[in-house]
């Protein structure tokens, strides 16, 4: 059977305890955006909290991040911008161009690209990602569209799918991340991977 594909309603949810805790521990108790902040911060990474875990290889939905406790970079923001957004806060997806990350694993190399939190907070600039070791291209992280970042994750599950060799569901979600942006190039790039697996070198190419 091949993958479920979550919707992008799906991937964005946020569950209702969640919103309950966002309303006692950050509405109620905080009104100027810089103290409805710090105290999300500490919603998602204190143990009393969420206490967030960095996890590679965990490409999740906003409720699967909160259920399970850890995220990869693009489960973190997509997480945090949810909640940003369900306090009142301004915040987008940010993508960082030109991340330098090869692996190999299962006989595919992949390129690892990245995504972090951007917000403005009274005017001013933030920016918020799990991941300290990225080193940004000169340009810096750049604002991109929720269907963008959309794409990402379905790109990402596509991925996973392929490399547990069900190929249906990498399909499945690789047409979902190009419902998402059309012009999403890794897609594109998995799709010819996924084709040349399945020995269709013409669609490959």
């Amino acid at each position: 059977v091949p993958a479920q594909v979550p919707s992008p309603e799906q991937v964005m949810a946020i569950p209702p305890e969640v919103r309950a805790l966002l309303r006692d521990r950050v509405l109620k108790v905080a009104n100027s955006p810089e103290q409805r902040l710090q105290r999300l911060v500490e919603l998602v990474f204190r143990p009393e909290g969420l206490g967030l875990q960095y996890d590679t290889e965990a490409t999740l939905t906003v409720a699967e991040t909160w259920q399970q406790h850890r995220a990869n970079c693009l489960s973190f923001t997509l997480l945090f911008v949810a909640l940003a957004r369900e306090i009142g806060l301004d915040a987008h997806m940010q993508e960082v161009g030109q991340v330098v990350s090869w692996y190999q694993d299962q006989g595919l190399i992949f390129n690892a690209g990245h995504v972090n939190v951007g917000m403005r907070v009274d005017g001013r600039p933030a920016i918020f990602d799990l991941d300290s070791n990225v080193l940004y291209d000169r340009r810096g992280p750049q604002p991109i569209s929720d269907s963008r970042a959309l794409a990402h994750f379905y790109n990402n599950r596509g991925t996973e799918q392929l490399t547990a060799h069900d190929y249906p569901g990498a399909r499945a979600y690789l047409d979902a991340a190009l419902r998402m942006d059309p012009g999403f190039a890794p897609a594109w790039s998995n799709l010819g991977v996924l084709d040349s697996r399945e020995d269709d070198l013409n669609a490959a190419a």
